[in-house]
């Protein structure tokens, strides 16, 4: 029987690809009165291919932390090798306490990254003196999420509507048909709220956009959106944005400027509004600025 303990922070996915990667009995979710809410989200999700259970905590007592985690352990009788602790999350000192914890317990402690293509877990052990990195190098995660367990991570409630009505509707439907063979899933029309919805969202491996796609002339409405929808409350800053327009944003340089400072990949599609059709150069180049941002293969 093992247990993993999560450090809820903001960005729920550095607790859930571990948790899928390692497939623990249990997991302990240790959250603070700021992060409730992201705890309930991924308590919903992993409850039923779990046993879950939550221990709020101070955000910056080491102290208390550490002993209310240690009690904790102890009246489940999680020791020793039954207990992981997964540092990548929550606050610096409550990664503190929970370190000290597992040395104390002689529990092993992970730590999860990102790396260009690849998401890794850092396993160390603490048994016999200084921790020590298991295996000697990082474990690769493969790919382990789908986008209904990412949104559900980050927005709880969400739904799918497929794509708009009109003109508007006929380019993303072509834009969606275009991307589709190069990713992994793509879902058109998810709306996480009455106010903020977007066009398509793609998963590539672990990795997740969302797109807006814009038929009309150029303007920062597009930009706002996505914006909107990758704010914290809802996908968070690590959810790559793309905004795909039918036309040339030529000498639009304080546009262009604003995207970038907002995160935002501009693709251009003039063809789209030439021809009412993408042509092959232009899928060309979709394909390769998605592939490249969602960093497919």
């Amino acid at each position: 029987m093992t247990t993993m303990i999560l450090l809820i922070g903001e960005q729920p996915i550095p607790n859930l690809l571990p948790v899928l990667h390692e497939k623990p009995d249990d997991v302990l979710l240790v959250y603070t009165e700021k992060t409730q809410g992201q705890m309930n989200r991924l308590r919903s999700l992993l409850d039923g291919r779990y046993g879950c259970d939550e221990l709020e905590v101070s955000p910056y007592n080491i102290v208390e932390t550490k002993m209310k985690l240690g009690d904790k352990l102890t009246e489940k009788g999680w020791r020793g090798k039954q207990a992981v602790f997964n540092l990548t999350g929550g606050t610096k000192t409550m990664a503190f306490a929970a370190y000290e914890l597992a040395v104390r317990l002689g529990s092993d402690f992970l730590y999860f990254q990102t790396e260009g293509v690849q998401s890794l877990i850092y396993r160390y052990t603490t048994s016999g003196g200084d921790p020590m990195l298991l295996s000697g190098k990082p474990q690769p995660v493969g790919t382990l999420l789908t986008i209904d367990d990412y949104l559900r991570a980050y927005v709880g409630r969400y739904t799918v509507n497929g794509f708009s009505t009109g003109d508007g509707g006929k380019f993303e439907e072509a834009v969606h048909d275009a991307i589709k063979p190069l990713v992994d899933e793509c879902v058109a029309g998810v709306r996480f709220s009455s106010t903020v919805e977007v066009d398509l969202v793609l998963r590539c491996g672990n990795q997740v956009g969302v797109v807006e796609v814009k038929l009309g002339k150029p303007n920062k409405d597009g930009i706002d959106q996505l914006t909107a929808a990758c704010g914290r409350e809802y996908l968070g800053i690590y959810t790559k944005r793309f905004l795909i327009s039918a036309r040339s944003w030529e000498n639009l340089d304080e546009l262009k400027d604003l995207a970038g400072a907002r995160g935002v990949d501009l693709i251009e599609l003039p063809s789209y509004h030439q021809f009412g059709k993408i042509s092959e150069s232009d899928v060309e180049t979709l394909k390769q600025k998605v592939k490249k941002g969602l960093r497919c293969g």
